[in-house]
């Protein structure tokens, strides 16, 4: 019998528990060929199977031992170390294995969790994005776009959950499940969703962000509030504390937000687009704090740094007594007006420039402008 039959031979055994006659097949065989990496594989995943996990182990560590660059090896001892609660060695065989076989998807997984839990967040974070490179259902996950641009939400949400089915918890296939239950408003299974996807990938910073959406969408701001502090921990980032400020709104912590959105500023280079949401939110937590100057300066600087947006122009005019300049008017007629930006920021500016009409005492452009605004409510 050539050694292929022979493990085959042993599988069906081990398969059936009959784990004696297994056991005493291998055990004669190893003697007669004791390099035999798959068939001393295949004998401790025998003992696994019976949960002799100290004579598995073993087993495992001299596979590793006559085979120290085999990836298969490493990862048998990783998997048998987790089952047997060590995680240090499981750690130390998973670093291995996916150092030889960079491509290990369930390694980088792995590796994934057992950093999370010891605290080492970057490379949680690393062998979450590894992971990702080599995931192997990166084809049912392009399919998944392509059903999506035509339009066939059915047949995409179909396929994810078959990608759960294959995979638990995979992120991608959970973050589009949680996408879809956020078009209907079905934010508490949007939730649910991203939850069970993170206790098997707690390093996915995509998965972390889109909690915290969920919750706030939810209105748990004490929860999201966690869920931004611990993400600010795991990758402190533009997003992690523009997040992390918005949540600290939402629960009265205006300080906080203030704090946060100057640490966002931070990672952002100059001139960057994202600035003015971090003025937007400065000039709301400035204005709450009452430091009315600095207030006014951080709308101004959400004016200036994103001129589509008419926020800051309504943040200064629910000032109810700011006074604003004729150029001022005119710049927000225009953005008003303009049908090239989203009905939402023509909205706040055309509400502005009511405002500003209405502190000038021109009460009926003021009314004219109110109804426009109010049109251009979405």
């Amino acid at each position: 019998m050539n050694n292929q039959a022979f493990y085959k031979q042993m599988a069906d055994l081990i398969q059936s528990q009959a784990f004696d006659q297994a056991e005493a097949q291998l055990a004669q065989h190893l003697n007669n060929e004791p390099e035999d990496e798959v068939a001393r594989s295949i004998y401790g995943s025998a003992l696994m199977r019976q949960d002799k996990l100290h004579d598995a182990l073993q087993t495992f560590e001299k596979n590793v031992a006559l085979h120290p660059s085999s990836w298969a090896a490493h990862a048998d001892l990783g998997f048998a170390a987790l089952t047997a609660g060590d995680s240090a060695l499981a750690l130390k065989s998973f670093e291995a294995s996916t150092a030889i076989n960079p491509a290990f998807y369930i390694g980088w997984i792995n590796l994934e969790r057992l950093y999370f839990e010891k605290g080492d967040y970057a490379a949680a974070v690393t062998a979450s994005d590894r992971a990702e490179k080599h995931d192997p259902l990166d084809a049912p996950y392009n399919e998944i776009r392509n059903l999506m641009q035509a339009d066939q939400r059915a047949q995409a949400e179909k396929i994810a959950r078959q990608m759960l089915q294959h995979q638990p918890g995979h992120p991608r296939a959970s973050f589009f499940l949680a996408h879809l239950a956020s078009t209907v408003g079905a934010h508490e299974a949007r939730r649910d969703i991203l939850r069970a996807s993170l206790e098997h990938h707690p390093g996915n910073i995509m998965l972390r962000r889109a909690l915290v959406e969920a919750l706030e969408a939810i209105g748990l701001y004490e929860d999201a509030l966690e869920e931004a502090r611990l993400l600010v921990t795991i990758k402190p980032d533009f997003t992690a504390y523009w997040l992390l400020s918005r949540i600290c709104g939402h629960v009265a912590d205006y300080e906080g937000a203030l704090s946060a959105a100057e640490k966002a500023a931070d990672f952002l280079e100059d001139g960057s687009s994202e600035q003015g949401k971090l003025d937007l939110l400065r000039g709301h937590a400035l204005k709450i704090l009452g430091r009315r100057a600095e207030c006014e300066e951080a709308y101004r600087a959400c004016i200036v740094n994103t001129p589509d947006n008419g926020a800051g122009w309504w943040g200064l005019a629910d000032l109810k007594n700011y006074r604003f300049a004729d150029d001022d008017k005119a710049t927000m007629e225009a953005l008003a007006n303009r049908t090239d930006v989203p009905a939402e920021q023509r909205c706040q500016a055309a509400f502005g420039l009511a405002k500003a009409f209405e502190n000038d005492g021109d009460l009926s452009l003021a009314i004219d402008w109110y109804k426009k605004a109010n049109a251009l409510r979405t």
